[in-house]
């Protein structure tokens, strides 16, 4: 397999970036209709944001391991067993529809799914960690609270346009 990245241990395959940049070109077909080609996607850069997500979803379980974060397999099951996009009739999770999403968003199979699954969740642990204590100091606030809400007044100066066939002759 043909390597083109490494982030620490891993390596990033080929097969890897192209699997993800198909889920992404069909995410996009179906948003700007099948015009939207592959030559496009790269001319836009798509195919190296593709890459540069796949790198940083890379660094995660790094940094999560480093933190001592974990996402367990009962909590990736709880979660999608309990997600609105899975449910079928009535509130029961329904496989079909589970196996339907994974067709439709490109997933080669559903362990990729949990494994994008549990990047993003570990993300937002690292992500809630780092925001959830920040709160903006009172003073900016206040500022930005009075800038926002201050009463502002405009006037408006109309010049009425002349009869351009008085305009005299350039010389």
């Amino acid at each position: 397999l043909q390597t083109v990245a490494e982030v620490g241990d891993t390596e990033i395959s080929a097969q890897e970036l192209s699997d993800q940049f198909r889920q992404l070109m069909n995410s996009m077909r179906s948003r700007l209709g099948e015009s939207f080609d592959t030559q496009k996607a790269v001319q836009l850069g798509l195919l190296d944001q593709t890459l540069d997500q796949i790198v940083n979803g890379q660094l995660l379980p790094i940094n999560a391991r480093d933190l001592g974060l974990t996402v367990s397999d009962d909590l990736i099951r709880t979660t999608i067993r309990s997600a609105p996009e899975f449910r079928g009739v009535g509130t029961a999770f329904d496989p079909m529809r589970f196996r339907e999403f994974l067709v439709q968003q490109g997933f080669p199979s559903e362990g990729a799914y949990v494994t994008r699954l549990r990047r993003e969740m570990l993300r937002q642990q690292i992500t809630g960690a780092i925001t959830d204590g920040a709160a903006a100091p009172k003073q900016l606030v206040d500022l930005l609270f009075k800038y926002r809400n201050e009463p502002r007044v405009a006037e408006v100066l109309t010049v009425p346009l002349g009869d351009p066939k008085s305009l005299p002759d350039p010389d």
